[in-house]
């Protein structure tokens, strides 16, 4: 039940503030990358829902439009985390929207905003 709550906030933000994002921004093309040594599921928000189950690190790539995500480890061990890195284009280091736990059944989310 606290899931689908939790699904149905990420996709009311997004509803609420998708829009158009500045093109100069490095941001606009990001890639979410996912960390982890253990097993863990989640969702990911923007142009349509994506439900994962995985384990250990992924990475998504996003352009244009808003994007959000929550992750929940299905372990007691381990840790999870999820950050906002510019794309490829970029060659910063700068990460956005870093969430991590390593909590029993922890969770972690964010979302690529409108700048």
């Amino acid at each position: 039940m606290r899931r689908s709550r939790s699904v149905f906030v990420l996709a009311l933000a997004f509803a609420t503030t998708a829009g158009d994002c500045d093109p100069t921004d490095p941001y606009v093309k990001s890639r979410l990358m996912i960390e982890s040594n253990t097993r863990w599921e989640g969702v990911i928000i923007g142009a349509g829902v994506e439900r994962l189950d995985a384990q250990g690190d992924d990475t998504w790539t996003f352009g244009r439009g808003q994007v959000c995500w929550e992750f929940r480890k299905k372990t007691s061990g381990g840790y999870l985390r999820a950050y906002l890195a510019p794309g490829s284009t970029y060659t910063g280091s700068t990460r956005r929207a870093f969430a991590e736990t390593a909590d029993s059944a922890g969770t972690v989310h964010g979302c690529k905003s409108q700048e």
